[in-house]
């Protein structure tokens, strides 16, 4: 069984960016790593094939308001877990489908949609990712903890 714990971290915006806002990003720990250096471990060959090796692993943690309720499993489709680092919601996504069972959630079926079997750029099989299976209850702990956190929970936070 695994082992998976979320924190939240302030992510503060450039002052230079109108209407920009601080906001809370969810970064996710699997085993106590940092999921997103598992990710690059999984893509950093298919990258360096393309010859862009930065793009393995180049995600940005979503805002806690925005993946709280994907990361409950109560969708039947796939959730995204990271986006681009560029900002652009929905640009380069990273997805996993999120089972809930009576004593266990598992992730699984992870996919880049811009990197699939018919893309033309190339073929990022996550078949080596997964599939992880957490303890429900120690799982749903660790997200309500985050969920109840005042600040965290919120979407973003005005600039002062």
């Amino acid at each position: 069984m695994n082992r998976i714990d979320f924190h939240p971290r302030l992510v503060k915006t450039s002052p230079d960016e109108t209407n920009a806002r601080d906001y809370f990003a969810l970064d996710i720990l699997v085993d106590d790593r940092d999921f997103l250096e598992i990710l690059r471990e999984i893509e950093r060959p298919f990258a360096s094939a393309e010859g862009h090796p930065d793009l393995a692993g180049a995600y940005k943690a979503l805002p806690v308001g925005i993946v709280l309720a994907d990361l409950a499993g109560q969708k039947a489709e796939k959730v995204s877990l990271y986006d681009c680092e560029c900002g652009c919601f929905g640009c380069w996504p990273l997805l996993v489908q999120i089972s809930v069972c009576e004593k266990t959630i598992s992730w699984s079926n992870f996919e880049h949609p811009h990197r699939g079997p018919n893309s033309r750029a190339s073929w990022w099989n996550y078949g080596e990712l997964g599939p992880f299976e957490f303890d429900r209850e120690q799982y749903f702990a660790t997200l309500n903890k985050v969920a109840s956190d005042p600040p965290a929970s919120q979407r973003s936070m005005r600039r002062s």
